[in-house]
């Protein structure tokens, strides 16, 4: 059994819109603190984009995203495999409640999974002719992640580059920017 299935774009969108949903069952805090925590969420979210992508996928996990790199337009290999991404949500979740409580862990994940939905499309549209990418592309700020996650799959004798999807940041922050 292979448990790497990738879920399609109509799947993935359904169950993780609906877990973003569930974020706003529980608020308790005033607008400032949940749009402050909202920022907060999103900020976390890149972060740890950047270092799953960076070392666990080039790392560890090297073996199995290496197939994405071999095969990126191949849409079975483009969203990230529920077995993995449920269980890590789950995992940051349960983190922030623990340290966080309830309120603050429901406005965090707000910013959190609303960033990583913007994650897979990005990086979905990135790998497929849509129609859609046209307009898309005008958007200056998603036309750069866009190359230069181009560039992230060119094969720099195993010196990577451009880990980030919905920023740059972190690459520009620890040194693997290539534009």
């Amino acid at each position: 059994m292979n448990i790497f299935i990738v879920p399609s774009f109509v799947l993935f969108s359904f169950i993780w819109w609906s877990i973003h949903i569930t974020t706003y069952l529980y608020n308790e805090e005033n607008i400032f603190i949940q749009c402050i925590l909202f920022m907060f969420g999103i900020w976390l979210h890149t972060f740890i984009e950047y270092i799953t992508h960076r070392y666990i996928f080039h790392g560890p996990m090297w073996k199995y995203h290496r197939i994405h790199h071999k095969y990126s337009s191949d849409k079975t290999h483009l969203m990230t495999p529920l077995t993995y991404s449920l269980p890590l949500a789950f995992l940051c979740f349960f983190i922030y409640y623990n340290l966080l409580g309830i309120s603050y862990t429901s406005n965090i994940g707000k910013g959190h999974t609303l960033a990583y939905i913007m994650f897979e499309y990005i990086h979905y549209i990135s790998h497929q002719p849509l129609n859609i990418n046209r307009y898309i592309r005008k958007i200056k700020y998603i036309d750069n992640l866009l190359l230069a996650h181009k560039e992230h799959h060119f094969d720099y004798n195993k010196e990577f580059v451009n880990y980030g999807f919905t920023t740059l940041f972190w690459d520009k922050f620890f040194g693997t920017i290539k534009l």
